[in-house]
């Protein structure tokens, strides 16, 4: 039952996103870069983890400029076989491969970091009031923050993803704050 729920609410959301126009996602994705670029949690940061959007997800390669001109280490997650993601370095947006999924990344010749990242910036397909997140489906972030639980996850979407409660499993890691072009809260734990 809570699976079928679960794939209810991503159909639902695919739906909002097909139906969002790209000017709107253009510049809504300005917006929300520079609301993190305000945070604290920004500016305590020295290792940021960002993602390289996929359709319909928030476009951060400007948080990425931003970031590296303010002297951050900027990570990206590249995807793996069984369900493992890594961060690697981004040193420049024009160097970027097609990964696994076609997902945007850097090239296999550049190692993962081994250090831990200070904030972990996450997509999703939905959010609510208390953090918790629903993702696409394949575990890769959930896997990938519950190796680092000190750092701060930021889920960021826009506002027709946030709904009043996220269906999650056991599993399921929970963000510290979600951002959307109008909103910014900290999660109610």
């Amino acid at each position: 039952m809570k699976a079928t729920y679960k794939n209810f609410i991503r159909t639902v959301m695919k739906s909002r996103l097909a139906n969002m126009g790209q000017e709107r996602q253009a510049v809504d994705s300005q917006t929300i870069c520079q609301r993190l670029c305000r945070l604290s949690a920004y500016h305590k940061a020295q290792r940021l983890m960002i993602f390289l959007a996929c359709s319909g997800e928030v476009q951060l390669d400007r948080l990425a400029v931003q970031a590296r001109h303010d002297g951050k280490e900027v990570w990206v997650p590249r995807c793996r076989q069984g369900g493992f993601m890594e961060a690697v370095p981004l040193f420049s947006l024009q160097r970027t491969v097609k990964g696994l999924y076609g997902i945007r990344t850097v090239a296999d010749e550049i190692p993962a970091v081994t250090k831990t990242p200070d904030l972990i910036i996450v997509p999703g397909l939905a959010f609510d009031r208390h953090g918790r997140r629903l993702g696409r489906g394949g575990g890769y972030y959930d896997r990938f923050l519950r190796s680092y639980p000190e750092a701060v996850r930021i889920g960021v979407a826009w506002d027709c993803q946030i709904m009043a409660q996220v269906p999650v499993s056991g599993w399921d890691r929970r963000m510290d704050a979600v951002l959307t072009p109008r909103r910014y809260w900290q999660a109610e734990k």
